[in-house]
């Protein structure tokens, strides 16, 4: 177990499935940075995570009451089992699947990049509907995976994107949201309803 610091609060973290002498920390630079940020900016409103591992992002933010968005089943068991572990309430934060449609309008969307660009495109084009000229977007990610065509992807989808600074071999893009914006509908399949 290791503890993360940050300017919410200290938490210890464990990866699933647990194992013994894990050598792996449950969150990485790009969490810190994207925390450190929120910490100097402040959070406020209805807050959004996407692709949070291990609940590092979610339980930081426990007390926004964020809705956690990822494909991941162990993602979600995770930041159950680490908010447990941490005396956090489980009911403070929502846990919900990538086969369920989002609700409503979010005034902070919080971004883990994925490494797969077609599973980021088909996030963002879901995000959409449910951001306003308002919502902060802001991605993360550590600096190696940000390619161009990441940025240029966050670009076309939802607005536009400056980056910062790498620390830690980490990176932050900040995304303006443009709603006069008329991205391609999805390529991928969409479930029946």
């Amino acid at each position: 177990m290791q503890q993360l610091n940050t300017p919410f609060q200290s938490l210890t973290l464990q990866r699933l499935p647990l194992r013994n002498r894990e050598t792996l920390r449950a969150w990485d630079a790009a969490d810190e940075y994207l925390l450190e940020h929120l910490g100097e900016t402040g959070v406020s409103g209805r807050v959004l995570i996407l692709n949070d591992s291990f609940g590092a992002l979610t339980l930081n933010l426990a007390t926004y009451n964020p809705v956690l968005y990822s494909d991941s089943w162990l993602a979600h068991q995770s930041a159950i089992h680490n908010a447990e572990h941490n005396g956090i309430a489980t009911d403070s934060f929502q846990c919900l699947a990538s086969t369920e449609p989002l609700e409503g309008t979010f005034d902070r969307v919080l971004i883990r990049l994925p490494k797969n660009l077609s599973w980021l495109e088909e996030q963002l084009l879901r995000l959409r509907p449910h951001v306003h000229e308002g919502t902060q977007i802001i991605a993360a990610g550590m600096a190696k995976y940000i390619h161009t065509s990441t940025l240029s992807l966050l670009e076309k989808t939802l607005g536009p994107t400056r980056t910062s600074l790498a620390r830690k071999k980490a990176r932050l893009a900040f995304v303006t949201f443009d709603p006069s914006l008329s991205p391609a509908n999805s390529v991928f399949p969409c479930l029946a309803t």
